[in-house]
């Protein structure tokens, strides 16, 4: 075991409950992202915070123009949706701000020295703000 390293887990992961499938969710990704943050979570030298958003068709097809702030556990992992006003494109700006400011209350929050940033997905939430932050 060496130092521990904080993460920050940047995707499109939901509590595996009926009212987050949407008709934007997919199984297939989102099993991948929980089974590879379950695995990491599970080092004794890690630790995992995860920073999502609700997938979900824009506005009119999704139904709703706000989509809003939820923290929920995803394992053993803090994890929490990024609010958004869900019209294309104020939806990619409003998320990927959301992501520079869930990813600086992180850092500040970190206290370690290794800190590893990744990203699942660089539509939605959009990677240009995931970079810029980084």
């Amino acid at each position: 075991m060496g130092d521990r390293i904080d993460i920050a887990f940047v995707g499109a992961v939901v509590p595996d409950e009926v009212a987050y499938h949407t008709e934007a969710f997919n199984r297939s990704g989102d099993n991948f992202q929980r089974n590879l943050i379950a695995e990491l979570a599970r080092q004794p030298d890690m630790s995992v915070e995860v920073i999502s958003i609700l997938p979900v068709p824009s506005y009119p097809r999704g139904g709703s123009i706000w989509i809003g702030f939820r923290r929920f556990r995803l394992g053993l992992c803090r994890a929490l949706l990024l609010p958004f006003v869900n019209i294309t494109p104020i939806k990619q700006i409003t998320i990927g701000l959301g992501v520079i400011a869930a990813l600086v209350a992180w850092r500040l929050r970190s206290r370690q020295k290794r800190r590893v940033l990744l990203s699942y997905k660089l539509s939605v939430p959009p990677g240009l703000f995931t970079l810029l932050v980084s």
